[in-house]
């Protein structure tokens, strides 16, 4: 097994240009022009617990004797913002109809958030061509409300990303990871783009993962919900007990998140609930999806095999009152 494999991923960022050419600081933290391109990501194989759908083989190797761990190794911008073409030769090149679109949450840089799809990728090892939408997050623990302002700006770009693949030749359904704050501009940019063609959302999506999300509740009850039950989404929810950016969340915004599961369990008909709370701590609670293993080989199931819950043998069926839910079993794989 090489020590590192590299990962291509397709990118579409609506963050400002640095004027630094290493590919750490290529894109900043302020809003910009919007940018397509491709990033090659180095991701480390040698990793306890391997998920049963981590496959080096599907991968290049790196072969310059590296020994360094995660990193990203290049940013390769588009001429203008020709993501058919670049979608296209990448479904060509790897023979799949799917693509697989990761859109990052609060407080994530560029690089941070490519080499965070690349592991999930790796990971994961879907049957698709994953594709990054960066927008821009200021990277700061101390604006949060920034990082809002910033992400109601780039909802435009979102919808039209989304508008775009949907009409794709290539691409026949689209899968969906959206985490944290993430999640909130998702779903905005479907509940537009329902308004105008609900059939083409219904025939378009795959699976839609909302992993951990900064929502809040009345919004998604009210505005998002019947989105989601008109258009036959299929919409999986991952939430914590312990979830404690979420848990700040609620006290700042002074509403309860969809993705915080301590006072209730957001159970909601139309969608599937996933509890993590089993097999993750407070510090890694809030990205389970790139951290722990049992959350991961989850994913794989749902997304790479298409089992609905009651299938896949990572989760436990629990009853309540409001319905039914799952839990992530420990132990798993």
């Amino acid at each position: 097994m090489p020590r590192q494999v590299l990962v291509p991923l397709v990118y579409v960022t609506d963050r400002s240009l640095d004027d630094d050419s290493r590919p750490k600081r290529y894109y900043g933290g302020d809003r910009g022009e919007l940018q397509t391109g491709m990033a090659t990501i180095a991701i480390a194989t040698r990793r306890d617990h391997a998920t049963p759908f981590a496959d080096w083989q599907r991968w290049k190797p790196r072969l310059d004797g590296s020994r360094k761990r995660d990193e990203l190794l290049s940013v390769m911008p588009a001429r203008g913002t020709d993501l058919d073409r670049i979608v296209a030769e990448y479904a060509s090149l790897s023979g799949t109809r799917s693509a697989l679109l990761y859109v990052h949450g609060f407080r994530r840089r560029f690089d941070t958030s490519a080499v965070n799809l690349a592991k999930l990728v790796y990971q994961v090892s879907p049957d698709a061509v994953p594709i990054l939408y960066s927008w821009p997050s200021t990277g700061n623990v101390f604006k949060y409300k920034g990082d809002v302002r910033n992400l109601e700006w780039s909802g435009g770009t979102l919808e039209s990303l989304l508008a775009q693949l949907m009409d794709a030749p290539e691409i026949e359904t689209i899968h969906v990871i959206a985490h944290s704050l993430g999640s909130f501009a998702l779903l905005e940019a479907i509940a537009s783009i329902a308004e105008r063609a609900p059939e083409a959302v219904r025939t378009s999506f795959g699976q839609v993962l909302l992993v951990s999300p900064d929502i809040a509740r009345p919004r998604f009850e009210q505005v998002y919900l019947p989105v989601i039950r008109a258009s036959g989404l299929n919409v999986t929810i991952y939430a914590a007990e312990n979830d404690v950016p979420l848990q700040t969340s609620r006290r700042v915004n002074k509403a309860e998140r969809v993705g915080d599961a301590k006072r209730q369990v957001p159970l909601y008909p139309g969608t599937e609930t996933v509890l993590v709370s089993d097999v993750v701590s407070i510090l890694n609670s809030h990205d389970a999806h790139l951290r722990v293993v049992e959350v991961q080989t989850d994913i794989g199931y749902l997304i790479r095999d298409g089992l609905a819950a009651d299938r896949r043998p990572t989760l436990e069926r629990i009853e309540a009152d409001g319905g039914v839910y799952w839990r992530v079993k420990s132990g798993q794989p």
